[in-house]
């Protein structure tokens, strides 16, 4: 399980990220090996072993063990990323990623849940992708697109362009809006709230 637990964490960082205890969960991948090779050669260096031993030895293990099901500890973590100029703190539950830790980024994506956008990681509706760029398409650059949303045969696209930020969306396509100007400012209002002032 707690092999499980770490590769599970590798691929879901953010999750790890907001749990404060999670380095200890993690070290239970090695607490039952450590454990179980020290008693091997304890035992062969010095046998029998006490009674006691075996009893230590295996209660370790069994903590070891039941780590990855301690219960979460938030810990307030919040991914910062740059686009341009401007710095975001994101909450982890929001699942922030490809963004740049340093000024100049470009683009940064995070994810909710549809349809009240709660954060993907508190909610189990579909998901949908909100991201904030320095330009149209990803800051590549481009022309506006012809409408704010593009439905495809699977998921829409919006971009709408406020201010000096470019903000899009993408979600499967039953969740289409029915007013693409007003969802798009609501996205743009919650990117926004990430914003946070450099002195």
């Amino acid at each position: 399980m707690s092999i499980g637990y770490s590769v599970g964490s590798f691929y879901h960082p953010m999750p790890a990220r907001g749990d404060l205890i999670f380095p200890i969960k993690a070290s239970a991948v090695l607490v039952p090996t450590i454990t179980a090779a020290s008693i091997f050669l304890l035992w062969l260096m010095k046998r029998p072993l006490p009674r006691t031993m075996y009893f230590v030895g295996l209660l370790v293990l069994a903590v070891g063990c039941l780590l990855p099901l301690a219960p979460r500890l938030e810990s307030g973590y919040k991914q910062t990323y740059w686009v341009m100029d401007q710095p975001h703190e994101i909450p982890w539950n929001y699942g922030p990623y490809n963004g740049q830790i340093e000024r100049g980024g470009t683009y940064f994506l995070v994810k909710v849940s549809g349809p009240d956008w709660q954060p993907i990681y508190k909610s189990s509706g579909e998901e949908i992708i909100f991201g904030k760029a320095s330009d149209f398409n990803f800051g590549e650059g481009g022309n506006a697109p012809t409408e704010i949303c593009l439905p495809a045969e699977y998921r829409f696209r919006c971009q709408l362009k406020r201010g000096s930020f470019v903000y899009f969306a993408s979600a499967n396509v039953d969740l289409f809006p029915k007013d693409p100007l007003r969802f798009m400012s609501s996205a743009a209002d919650l990117l926004d709230g990430f914003e946070i002032e450099i002195n």
